[in-house]
């Protein structure tokens, strides 16, 4: 799970809070030597406080695994790119949509928000 683009650009300033180059460098080496879980945390920090994509991960309908939902809580706190229950997933068949882990399913919801920020940023 690592941020491409227009994205990691813009996380990277939010995190180091400077665009000094050799600030940013250090900062960024201790960063990306951080557990996996720590800078995921830090991902959906910035993807809900800068981007304004907040991501939620909650059980799929079966209790065993688990789905995503990104939504824009800034523009419209009832827009959602993904619809929310995982009921409605099952129905229109989007078994792809269902992860065996937490883990798994929150860096889908990191990949895909990181997508869906590059697509809206294009200069």
């Amino acid at each position: 799970m690592i941020l491409t683009g227009k994205a990691k650009a813009d996380f990277e300033r939010w995190y180091v809070g400077s665009d000094d180059k050799i600030k940013h460098t250090l900062q960024m080496d201790l960063f990306y030597s951080k557990p996996h879980i720590e800078r995921a945390a830090y991902y959906g920090a910035w993807f809900r406080e800068s981007a304004f994509i907040h991501i939620q991960v909650y059980p799929w309908g079966n209790k065993i695994h688990w789905c995503y939902n990104l939504s824009n809580w800034q523009k419209d706190p009832d827009l959602y790119f993904y619809d929310r229950l995982s009921s409605l997933k099952i129905r229109q068949g989007r078994e792809d949509e269902r992860f065996d882990s937490y883990e798994i399913a929150f860096n889908e919801a990191i990949t895909k928000a990181n997508q869906i920020y590059n697509e809206t940023k294009k200069d």
